[in-house]
């Protein structure tokens, strides 16, 4: 799980000097997939002159395990996880990608684009979540996509 998320957020050097917090994120991420297989992974790290929060999601075949620690500028921060099923998708946006009909980009249509995912508890997940732009990454970001498209349908 710490390869996925220090991997996803381009944090490495600081997730391996292992934050207090860390762990505990780790823990309750760990507690919360079991031994399911996490078929999407999104990581990032939001900071402020008030602090930080660094937020999870893991998708598995049927749930969301999100993972945040939120914390001052120094010091400890709290820590939850949520787990929510992924079959309270209630809403899906599709932000972004390049026009369909411009030639000269069409060999990487469609290009960049983040969903936005909605829950009837409220939740609400950006995805992707960091900047990270690789093949892999893209290639997961399509497969996330058609499993949110089946999710709305059930």
């Amino acid at each position: 799980m710490h390869r996925l998320i220090s991997g996803e957020t381009g944090l490495e050097a600081m997730l391996d000097a292992r934050p207090s917090w860390y762990g505990r994120l780790l823990t309750g991420l760990t507690l919360a997939i079991g031994d399911d297989q996490i078929v999407y992974l999104g990581a990032a790290m939001e900071q402020s002159e008030l602090g930080f929060t660094f937020r999870v999601g893991a998708f598995t075949p049927d749930t969301i395990a999100v993972g945040e620690a939120r914390g001052g500028a120094v010091g400890e921060a709290s820590v939850t996880t949520k787990l929510q099923r992924r079959a309270d998708l209630v809403r899906l946006e599709i932000a972004g990608g390049i026009p369909a009909f411009d030639p000269t980009e069409f060999s990487e249509w469609p290009g960049k684009f983040r969903l936005k995912a909605t829950y009837g508890s409220g939740l609400e997940l950006t995805i992707p979540s960091s900047v990270v732009d690789t093949d892999q990454k893209r290639a997961s970001l399509d497969h996330i996509l058609d499993g949110l498209r089946n999710d709305l349908k059930h």
